[in-house]
């Protein structure tokens, strides 16, 4: 003897269908906030590199000068920072600056770190640029440094301080 409450019904298609594309459209979001989260965490570095190149294409030196870190400002004069512009034309006659993923650490010294590596562009030269940029926690992030060369030539990385970008 049976009981009619032992009978399971089937599952309806309809509702498995359901549960998959819920489960699709909840990893999609998710993956979709980790890369928003991901941009907005660098996104504050890049502006604070893409400021100060355009600053110098805009021919703003005196502005991209003030927006260098502190500590670069002690050891660089405004007169000099115009010879050294002055000196590598891609600093003032690109037409395009590009960067990609920012890798950043610290505190050290004081100070939290950053680099990023992309490309100006002038005329049909793509200069390779590599930045670092430093911040304290009250302060907005700054370049401390910053490097050029023609792609072609890079051999390895160009400045010390960001060797962690793994750039051959």
């Amino acid at each position: 003897m049976s009981d009619a409450g032992d009978v399971k019904k089937p599952y309806p298609a309809w509702k498995s269908v359901r549960d998959y594309v819920g489960c699709g459209v909840l990893v999609i979001g998710g993956f979709v906030a980790f890369a928003y989260g991901m941009y907005s965490c660098q996104e504050d570095k890049l502006e604070a590199a893409h400021a100060f190149f355009g600053d110098l294409r805009a021919g703003r030196v005196e502005q991209a000068y003030q927006s260098l870190a502190a500590e670069r400002r002690a050891e660089l004069s405004l007169p000099d920072f115009r010879v050294l512009v002055a000196a590598h034309p891609v600093l003032g006659e690109h037409t395009e600056s590009a960067f990609g993923n920012v890798e950043d650490w610290g505190p050290a010294g004081g100070r939290w770190h950053a680099c990023t590596a992309g490309e100006l562009t002038r005329g049909d030269e793509d200069w390779y640029v590599e930045v670092h940029l430093t911040r304290r926690d009250d302060e907005p992030w700054r370049v401390h440094e910053w490097a050029t060369a023609r792609p072609r030539a890079m051999q390895e990385t160009l400045l010390r301080a960001c060797r962690r970008l793994g750039v051959p």
